[in-house]
């Protein structure tokens, strides 16, 4: 995966998939825009994941292929343990997990400097024997993908809600830390997200911002974790990929190179476990599991997969996704029997910061847009906001070959439908008030697309108006 830094954007198109959205970076133009050609700080080897060669896809001409890099100094968190047994989905709100004391105590002083975070880097790892940190391999240990936080003395996480969306938060804050922020920092936010390209590409995609942005944040204190693992391992022979299947995967693998590849157990299939009840008076979309089956299958431009019937639209149809993933969920049919294997894993994180200088620093926020024509992020009361973010590639006719076996999903927004003013800077990490960008313009910082499955080919992002490619 490559990261983009670009300016301006109205549309995007993307390739096959089977989730998707675009994250993007902003912060409000200042009067002379910078140039940014990456970062050249941290070592490579001195990296979290000291193997990567960290780039991004469209630099500056003479900087193209040019090795990235992090600035700034650097703290990491451990989640808790995360437990999952073979073919099965962790997905859970972990407890907040304390960041180290001397960060916090080098930013809790009344008057102190806010943080400025400049990148990230991820990693899912297990102990060894000598309790030492080991990369684990992703057939092993699937990240669908992993929602970030950090917060603020005095915040707590108030709400979640949870209905086919990869998690919507609500945090509020204690008045007197609000106060405080309102006073000694001039709305610098509480709460900062870190949610792009948060899936199984995490390892190999450039978490950074360019130099002069940073996402500030007053007074950090803990990290939330909301992740979404599968266990995928081979039961039979752990060091290679592979493993039992239910029927419904199985059918969908079309040849033995792809078996020996891919574990389809990451497109979370629906399997002879899932409870499925067609419309009838009680529900006129009928119910998967007991829950009420949510559709939110958008029309264009917003997204093309409204008209084109797509088999996530109706319940008859659904053949897997983040309905059948479920928290707990066993993704075999009901006759296979489920390995005993249960895996113990961590969540790794390295932030990269330094203290923030409101004169020269420029604070980006991040917005997120799903290619089903919604916004995944939370932001209350924007009617653009999505019930469901997937979407299935459809099975290409038969006879048709493989090269031309090709599924493209457009989206048309526009900027104004990512923002909304009724939001809380403070606390809301994807709030954006469309007056100040109306009168002072934003300058996008970033931008980068997230999909799953292995049929993801490309994503483009153009303005829709005069066709130009901000981003490949």
């Amino acid at each position: 995966s490559h990261s983009c830094f670009e300016q301006g954007f109205v549309g995007c198109r993307i390739g096959s998939v089977m989730t998707s959205w675009v994250l993007l970076l902003f912060a409000f133009s200042c009067a002379a825009e910078p140039v940014f050609v990456g970062n050249l700080g941290v070592l490579p080897g001195s990296q979290l994941n000291p193997e990567v060669f960290y780039e991004i896809s469209n630099n500056a001409p003479g900087y193209e292929g040019t090795r990235q890099s992090f600035r700034g100094e650097w703290f990491e968190v451990l989640s808790a343990p995360i437990r999952i047994r073979h073919a099965s989905v962790f997905w859970e709100t972990m407890d907040p997990v304390p960041l180290p004391s001397y960060i916090v105590s080098r930013y809790a002083l009344t008057g102190s400097a806010a943080m400025a975070i400049t990148g990230w880097e991820a990693d899912v790892v297990r102990k060894s024997s000598f309790g030492i940190d080991e990369s684990v391999p992703c057939y092993h240990i699937y990240n669908h993908h992993h929602t970030i936080y950090l917060m603020g003395e005095g915040v707590h996480l108030s709400h979640l809600e949870h209905s086919g969306v990869h998690g919507q938060f609500k945090f509020t804050a204690d008045d007197e830390f609000v106060k405080q922020q309102q006073q000694w920092h001039n709305g610098i936010p509480l709460v900062q997200a870190f949610n792009q390209n948060n899936g199984n590409e995490h390892r190999q995609t450039y978490h950074a911002l360019p130099p002069q942005a940073v996402q500030p944040i007053v007074r950090p204190a803990r990290l939330l974790l909301h992740p979404m693992f599968l266990n995928t391992v081979n039961p039979a022979d752990p060091k290679k990929p592979g493993g039992p299947l239910p029927k419904s995967a199985d059918a969908r693998v079309r040849n033995n190179s792809t078996k020996r590849t891919f574990n389809a157990l990451a497109e979370c299939p629906c399997t002879t476990r899932t409870r499925k009840v067609q419309p009838n008076g009680n529900s006129s979309t009928g119910t998967l599991d007991g829950r009420v089956f949510v559709t939110d299958c958008r029309q264009p431009p917003l997204t093309t997969i409204g008209n084109e019937h797509n088999p996530t639209c109706a319940v008859g149809t659904y053949l897997g996704g983040l309905l059948c993933c479920q928290d707990k969920n066993v993704l075999l049919d009901s006759d296979q029997t489920q390995s005993d294997i249960v895996d113990e894993v961590f969540l790794k994180l390295r932030f990269y910061f330094k203290d923030y200088f409101p004169k020269t620093d420029l604070p980006a926020f991040h917005l997120e847009w799903s290619l089903t024509g919604c916004i995944p992020g939370e932001i209350p009361g924007n009617p653009r906001l999505c019930k469901r973010i997937e979407y299935d590639v459809p099975a290409a006719p038969d006879g048709v070959p493989p090269e031309k076996a090709v599924h493209d999903i457009t989206s048309v927004w526009t900027l104004r439908d990512m923002l909304h003013h009724a939001c809380d800077r403070a606390t809301d990490p994807y709030c954006a008030d469309p007056g100040p960008a109306e009168k002072r313009g934003l300058f996008m910082l970033m931008a980068g697309a997230h999909c799953h499955a292995p049929a993801c080919m490309e994503a483009e992002l153009r303005n829709a108006n005069t066709g130009e490619v901000l981003c490949h």
